[in-house]
């Protein structure tokens, strides 16, 4: 599973695979757009099986965080690691205070 979305009330699960690498951008962005609705209004992100993150990936996090808040959409991250937080300090961002 590379990526795919849950929608359950006004609540969209992300689940992300192991890979959040530039190959993987450009589909994941595409069904994410498909599937968020103007009626959700919480985010999550499903970060479990995420083991990989590169420029292109941390990028893409940033662009849907960015697009959430726009539209006063709650975040929130699951199954967060160590290695994803590293991933965004190696480019100088401090996710949990984005």
């Amino acid at each position: 599973m590379s990526f795919k979305v849950k929608k359950k009330k006004e609540t969209s699960t992300l689940y992300f695979g192991s890979k959040i690498t530039i190959d993987k951008c450009g589909s994941i962005k595409e069904k994410f757009l498909e599937k968020i609705e103007n009626d959700t209004e919480k985010v999550i992100f499903n970060l479990k099986k995420t083991e990989k993150i590169d420029t292109a990936g941390t990028q893409l996090i940033l662009s849907i965080m960015n697009s959430m808040k726009k539209k006063n959409i709650t975040i929130e991250f699951l199954d967060k690691n160590d290695f994803f937080d590293q991933a965004f300090l190696k480019r100088g961002i401090h996710i949990d205070s984005f």
